[in-house]
């Protein structure tokens, strides 16, 4: 959750909200203490302590949870601990023995629930000003799963493929766009942070890069290197939520307009443009 220096930022309300959609999955790691511009501390239920931040943000001070916050922050750490061990027979036998698992413990149960999906947990954030960043960063190097430990995804032909496929992809190379048929040669590589990119010569299994000029590709497309033919189903992304008429200053700028929404949405497949006849608007 991000943006709680925001004015109208409601955390209870959004972790409702998040309940409603994915059911009691949904468990805190973390609350803040209060929200809005002034917001510069939270409670980590995981580790219970109390996280705080000058101005400026960064490193942060990290404390013995207060009197007055402690009575929640328990009640929370053993719903996080129950959630933790629901993952594991061996500690969820633990549990019942103990009332209690050990910070590694609660870890290894984090992580299996991960890997079932059978567990979401919730972090705080205050992006802009750099709270919280490094203790989400941290938890995901440190219990997040590898990819081998996910579950096999599969292809269009119902193939299991294992992701523990290594390679790299350099500058030259010549791949196949399994969706569409044709033939991309690579040319420049990028690793791209915000508004910097960054030319490498190649990408390793794992990295995200950007490609330039590439001549066939749209969302969603596959490429392959040699001896290697597979396709997968498109992500399904879900229905769209907000809709807006839209129309040009000028009325002889339409074509223009249609030809840039439509490109637009061809980046964006959450997208969808319609015009409708009966209000003589474009959706």
């Amino acid at each position: 959750v991000n943006q709680l220096d925001n004015e109208k930022c409601d955390y209870d309300n959004i972790l409702e909200q998040l309940k409603e959609a994915y059911g009691s999955k949904v468990v805190p790691i973390q609350y803040p203490i209060s929200t809005g511009p002034g917001f510069n501390a939270l409670i980590d239920v995981l580790l219970m302590k109390k996280y705080s931040w000058k101005p400026e943000g960064g490193a942060p001070v990290i404390e013995d949870i207060p009197a007055e916050e402690l009575e929640k922050a328990t009640e929370m750490h053993k719903a996080l601990v129950e959630a933790a061990a629901e993952n594991d027979e061996g500690l969820m036998e633990k549990f019942f023995e103990q009332d209690s698992l050990s910070e590694d413990e609660m870890r290894e149960g984090i992580r299996k629930g991960l890997v079932a999906r059978g567990m979401f947990p919730v972090f705080c954030v205050c992006g802009g000003k750099d709270m919280g960043v490094r203790r989400l960063m941290e938890f995901l190097g440190n219990v997040v799963p590898f990819v081998s430990e996910m579950p096999k995804v599969q292809n269009t032909e119902g193939k299991e493929v294992a992701p523990d496929v290594s390679g790299k992809v350099r500058e030259g190379d010549d791949l196949l766009n399994a969706d569409r048929g044709s033939k991309e040669r690579i040319a420049q590589i990028y690793v791209v942070a915000g508004g910097n990119r960054v030319k490498v010569e190649e990408l390793q299994a794992g990295d995200i890069g950007a490609a330039v000029k590439l001549k066939d590709v749209k969302t969603g497309n596959t490429l392959n290197g040699k001896d290697c033919d597979y396709k997968f189903n498109f992500i399904k992304y879900p229905n769209s939520k907000y809709s807006r008429a839209i129309k040009p200053v000028n009325e002889a700028d339409v074509e223009k307009m249609m030809t840039i929404l439509n490109r637009m949405r061809e980046e964006d497949p959450t997208w969808v443009i319609e015009q409708s006849k009966e209000r003589k608007q474009t959706r």
